[in-house]
């Protein structure tokens, strides 16, 4: 493949579960944005995420922040948010809520279709100049009808200051007073969910039950950094990096003195002490434990939902020679929670960020209550593979955005683009790379299309 974007591209080989192998093209484009909120290419593109990138790369049970730009297909686009919240004001509060919104943008529809220019003017009339002055009559002379964008992502989540349950004299636990915070970061670790293990080391581990008992893993004593070699383990599958949860065995055998709770929290469903107690005794449902995990970032692979998407992983695939499990679904590789997935984005939506960054952020602004509002608008460019075939035939395909990642502390934007090839008749013999910006886009329709409508555009002079 010859890439002639300023972004990292690579091509390799997928499998659909009939073992058809189809190509994948993927690009990975890195964007600032200046102070209108407008998304600009960085002078410096970061790397393709080859592998899943850790938290910590020194402790695994920290959690995922992204996941590799290498899988083979993505059904919908994900939509993460990387970094912390931010407390109205700067001011620590024990509580306050963020928000992510993505919107189609407003648009006009023409009453009247503007038809390209004839051939005999299109050699000596500017199509586009053309099109922007039409434009700009029909909208004068009110000839349309406004149509209002649509929200594809509305998620609002709770944020809270840092506690624990403590463990009382009595041998129960009750909730400790809430420290005040003025940031709350987003990864996986903040919210509800968590591990458990108890280690051979322990004074009271020849009170776990045989039949709980581990054989000894090296490997699992080193992913949990334990001391000795590990008896028991227990975790959230929703999320095994959270926080608050707790099982009976290892509350009766450690006696932890405290146990954080989430500070990542669905507004509506608070991780409270009537559910603590109903985890302990393993009444927590699949809805009540799917409400209380929340975020804005990765969702595990450990989760329930998205686990069954790999398929049916037993001895007949691990011993068959199957490449893909019985049911696999290529909706595992959506990685985002399913309120942030959203159909492929075109390049011309909306993001608006609520206390999602700092009140310096350029763009930002604080509304009286003094919650900061970030609105950001994806640039209109398009990704085009044009393929050469070995029968001589040249396909144009335009790849889609399936990952979107909002860095606000970074400054950055993401844009992962994707497209699979089907090769089951043919094959690619040279594939060209190229990136259509909005000016392009607008000349070609100009040119060769007659065009009933357009978007909106706040931050250009005419709108237009």
């Amino acid at each position: 493949m010859q890439n002639h974007t300023p972004s990292p591209a690579l091509t390799y080989d997928g499998i659909d579960g009939t073992g058809n192998v189809f190509g994948v093209i993927v690009c990975r484009q890195t964007y600032e944005w200046n102070d209108k909120g407008l998304l600009v290419l960085s002078k410096t593109q970061d790397p393709l995420c080859f592998t899943d990138e850790l938290v910590d790369d020194s402790d695994m049970m920290k959690g995922v922040r992204q996941e590799s730009d290498l899988c083979e297909y993505k059904p919908k686009c994900d939509v993460l948010v990387l970094g912390n919240a931010y407390a109205p004001n700067g001011v620590p509060t024990q509580s306050f809520v963020a928000k992510l919104m993505v919107t189609t943008p407003d648009s006009y529809v023409f009453f009247d279709a503007i038809n390209a220019p004839s051939d005999k003017d299109g050699e000596t009339i500017d199509a586009h100049k053309l099109r922007q002055k039409q434009i700009l009559e029909t909208l004068s002379q009110k000839r349309y009808t406004l149509k209002q964008g649509v929200p594809l992502i509305d998620k609002t989540l709770a944020f809270l200051g840092v506690q624990s349950l403590r463990r009382t004299t009595l041998g129960d636990y009750e909730p400790s007073k809430i420290t005040p915070v003025s940031k709350v970061s987003l990864d996986t670790a903040n919210g509800y969910g968590g591990f458990v293990y108890i280690s051979q080391s322990h004074p009271e581990s020849g009170h776990i039950p045989k039949d709980k008992q581990l054989s000894f893993d090296p490997n699992t004593q080193k992913i949990l950094n334990a001391d000795s070699p590990v008896l028991y383990y227990n975790q959230c599958n929703h999320n095994p990096y959270g926080k608050g949860f707790m099982d009976k065995i290892t509350l009766n055998t450690i006696k932890p003195e405290m146990i954080a709770l989430p500070q990542i929290a669905n507004p509506k469903y608070l991780f409270s002490q009537s559910l603590f107690q109903k985890q302990i005794a393993n009444q927590l449902s699949k809805e009540e434990q799917d409400l209380l995990s929340v975020g804005f970032g990765i969702r595990s692979k450990t989760h329930p939902d998205r686990a069954k998407l790999v398929g049916i992983i037993d001895d007949n695939f691990i011993q068959g020679d199957e490449l893909l499990p019985d049911g696999f679904d290529f909706a595992v590789w959506n990685a985002a929670y399913p309120d942030q997935q959203c159909d492929y984005l075109k390049g011309n939506e909306w993001l608006t960020l609520v206390n999602l960054c700092k009140s310096t952020t350029k763009a930002a602004r604080l509304d009286k209550e003094g919650n900061c509002h970030l609105k950001l608008y994806l640039p209109e460019n398009t990704l085009v593979a044009y393929v050469e075939w070995d029968d001589g035939q040249i396909s144009e395909i335009p790849l889609k955005i399936d990952t979107l990642i909002i860095r606000p502390d970074d400054s950055k934007v993401n844009m992962v683009w994707r497209i699979a090839l089907d090769k089951s008749g043919r094959q690619p013999t040279n594939i060209n790379l190229v990136m259509l910006d909005r000016k392009t886009k607008d000349d070609t329709i100009a040119r060769h299309f007659a065009q009933k409508g357009t978007i909106m555009r706040p931050y250009e002079e005419n709108g237009i």
